[in-house]
């Protein structure tokens, strides 16, 4: 099934759906996508909270399904995310960096979403939040790969700041 939203209605869906599977989610210009790695529509509406500058206003188009009666639908217990910054670029002399791409392509076990994806032709830079393991040996592995290819990792640690203490400039921890 597919639906349209404004960003306001998006969210406030998102926080009531259930008994669905999110499949896609898609912006209406060519200048932002939304990328996913979760079926879950709360964790797609707490980033969005989280990162409502990130979601730019306009009208989104939402695909999903009904969850058969007999699935039972996963609430993904989580209480913080890993936020972080990367990007591809073009070098003037033809060659690329592509941290943003090898960062999406090594986060396949995780739970995410990259909610904005800023394509200025030269570069690419966008912020994406990760659903934080519960499991410190998952959190380890997630801020290995993060700090791997990102320029900014913060870790939400129930301060509600970030600062040096969980925070990683360039995968050295902000000092």
């Amino acid at each position: 099934m597919k639906k349209k939203f404004s960003r306001a209605k998006l969210l406030k869906w998102l926080k009531s759906a259930a008994g669905i599977t999110l499949l896609s989610i898609s912006f209406g210009n060519s200048v932002s996508i939304v990328v996913s790695n979760t079926t879950s529509p709360r964790f797609v509406a707490q980033a969005m909270e989280k990162r409502l500058d990130a979601f730019p206003k306009g009208t989104y188009i939402v695909k999903y399904e009904r969850s058969s009666e007999d699935e039972e639908q996963e609430d993904i217990p989580y209480s913080k995310t890993v936020w972080a910054m990367a990007f591809d670029a073009n070098l003037a002399r033809g060659g690329k960096i592509l941290n943003l791409s090898m960062m999406i392509a090594e986060l396949g076990d995780f739970d995410y979403v990259v909610s904005s994806n800023d394509n200025r032709g030269a570069y690419q830079l966008t912020s994406i939040l990760v659903k934080q393991p519960e499991d410190p040996l998952e959190l380890e592995s997630l801020l290995i790969t993060l700090n791997k290819h990102a320029s900014f990792v913060s870790v939400e640690d129930g301060s509600g700041e970030m600062s040096n203490v969980n925070s990683f400039i360039n995968g050295k921890k902000f000092t």
